[in-house]
């Protein structure tokens, strides 16, 4: 049985690739390329950060140094996004 740390990190670790792909989508619509691609490489590279520590890619030092990195890529992404939309919506109120 997988530990609790390990199942829930997943579900939140997959919900946060589905929300780099949806924007991926909304951006391009928006055609917004940029931002589209900055998400989708931001989905791809945790994805694969992700799947590389989930099958024994934390035993190596490799394995965690890419998930660290992925990781920060996610907060930078998450924080530059938020930030965006943040100013998108304000310049839209006023």
């Amino acid at each position: 049985m997988l530990p609790a740390h390990i199942v829930f990190g997943g579900i939140g670790f997959l919900g946060l690739i589905t929300a780099c792909l949806v924007l991926a989508w909304q951006f391009r619509g928006l055609r917004q390329l940029g931002w589209a691609s900055f998400s989708l490489i931001t989905a791809v590279l945790f994805f694969a950060a992700f799947a590389g520590i989930a099958t024994g890619g934390a035993a190596s030092s490799a394995g965690v140094l890419a998930f660290t990195g992925a990781v920060i890529l996610a907060w930078t992404w998450l924080a530059l996004v938020s930030a965006y939309l943040y100013h998108r919506a304000a310049a839209s109120a006023a």
